[in-house]
């Protein structure tokens, strides 16, 4: 008998069991994608502040100097000689602009009144429809919408000018120190 040829079932019966314990080993462990996780979850906020300013930026530039009428007849109308004046909003929501007559020009104890300062603005497509775009129709004695649901942008212009149309009576003066305020809101 060949020591070899006799030992070749147990070699074989060997080489199975091995081959077997070796695919449990295999099967039975966990693979590189397996291992234990845990999530953990984080609430997360914020109050985003809306921008809203006048003043240059962008390709817009301010122009809101001081006004001056120069000669005017009582009775008569007479609009701004400097024009059309220019006012930039800078805005991150829509809004809409409001002017309104704070404080008259005076000359010693006389008064022009708002009800004769008037004043009228450029239309522009996001402005509805206005009347504070003909001669006298929009005097400053109260808030005027002057621009309405204008998109959020940076620099968007606000065009206007003045009219005064002083009362027939009005003393003979220089008339100073008016002021008119403008509102941005959203």
């Amino acid at each position: 008998m060949d020591v070899h040829t006799g030992s070749m079932p147990l070699r074989l019966g060997l080489a199975a069991v091995l081959l077997t314990g070796a695919l449990a080993l295999w099967f039975s462990a966990s693979g590189p994608g397996h291992a234990a996780t845990a999530d953990q979850t984080q609430s997360m906020g914020a109050t985003v502040l809306t921008t809203l300013s006048w003043g240059s930026a962008g390709s817009c530039t301010q122009n809101m100097s001081a006004v001056d009428f120069g000669q005017v007849t009582p009775g008569v109308h007479k609009t701004s000689g400097a024009g059309s004046f220019r006012g930039c909003v800078t805005s991150s929501a829509p809004f809409n602009v409001s002017a309104v007559g704070t404080t008259p020009m005076t000359s010693g104890t006389n008064t022009i009144p708002f009800t004769g300062v008037y004043i009228y603005q450029q239309f522009s497509s996001w402005t509805t429809a206005s009347t504070c775009t003909n001669i006298e129709s929009c005097p400053l004695d109260t808030s005027r919408s002057i621009l309405t649901a204008a998109p959020a942008a940076t620099g968007t212009p606000i065009s206007y000018t003045y009219g005064v149309k002083p009362p027939s009576t009005q003393p003979p003066g220089t008339y100073t120190g008016g002021v008119v305020t403008f509102t941005a809101s959203n």
